[in-house]
């Protein structure tokens, strides 16, 4: 059984590439949903070791 933690960052991680990935007329609501899924999973793992990774890609948009 996958770790649940790890779970939410491989989503997480699969949103910002669908974001990236995706036309320009759905590139804005598409990181909108990134944005909303990343701060939720820093409410949930704040002291997360993926967090480091998930805020890079964050700051790249």
């Amino acid at each position: 059984m996958e770790n649940p933690e790890r779970v939410a960052f491989l989503s997480v991680k699969a949103l910002k590439k669908f974001a990236d990935g995706s036309y320009k007329d759905k590139k804005e609501e598409r990181y909108k949903d990134f944005e909303s899924h990343f701060v939720k999973f820093k409410q949930k793992y704040p002291s997360s070791k993926y967090l480091i990774d998930l805020e890079k890609m964050h700051k790249h948009k």
